[in-house]
């Protein structure tokens, strides 16, 4: 999906989100005694290295993504096309598989 114009609701959905899977996720699990890694997301959000991990993680979410249809794209856009055809020729399938 590629976003033309931001506006109010994907900054809603996308904070949203974060805010519900930090919440939900991770500190209601984090309070039950019987869990493993009780009490543990409180000892961790103490320490910076958490602050700057979770401030990364954000932000290489928000990057767009390189996929192989944006690269194509960028490339038509500033006229860089490369004059290879490539054609792969398929071949049909004659008889269905046999169920056993």
């Amino acid at each position: 999906m590629d976003i033309i114009q931001w506006n109010w609701v994907f900054y809603a959905v996308i904070w949203g989100s974060i805010a519900a899977a930090t919440s939900i996720c991770v500190m209601i699990l984090n309070v039950i005694p019987m869990f493993v890694g009780y009490w543990a997301i409180f000892n961790m959000t103490g320490e910076g290295s958490f602050c700057v991990c979770l401030l990364g993680i954000i932000i290489a979410a928000l990057l767009p993504r390189l996929d192989g249809i944006q690269i194509v794209r960028e490339a038509e856009k500033f006229g860089h096309l490369w004059d290879i055809a490539v054609e792969v020729e398929m071949n049909p399938i004659m008889k269905p598989p046999t169920w056993r």
